[in-house]
């Protein structure tokens, strides 16, 4: 039985597997340079991290799905995708987020 149960499991993995789709694109800056290390994020469950050109690659299942992309300094985007087939290219392009502070007060103890 409990043979026949992890055959199951592995036959319904497998399987979900051969429907998974291959989204991936590029960050870039508002400028046209890569952000390596930005975060690109579907249904607030799968992510990666950009490599140092800026490439992500996520694995979907077909279907709707929001992608996030955020890094420490732009305004974070959001975009909905429908996975319909194999080799879905989204790119994004980040605006600086800038944020004007008047004074900053630095204590150091020693």
């Amino acid at each position: 039985m409990l043979r026949l149960s992890l055959a199951l499991c592995l036959t319904v993995f497998l399987l979900n597997g051969l429907d998974a789709q291959k989204l991936a694109g590029t960050v870039l800056d508002s400028n046209g340079a890569p952000l390596p290390g930005a975060s690109v994020v579907a249904d607030g469950i799968n992510g990666e991290f950009t490599d140092g050109e800026g490439n992500y690659s996520l694995t979907l299942l077909p279907g709707s799905h929001q992608i996030v992309c955020s890094y420490i300094g732009y305004i974070a985007q959001t975009k909905s995708i429908s996975m319909k087939s194999q080799g879905v290219e989204l790119n994004f392009s980040l605006a600086d987020d800038a944020v004007l502070i008047e004074d900053v007060v630095v204590v150091g103890y020693g």
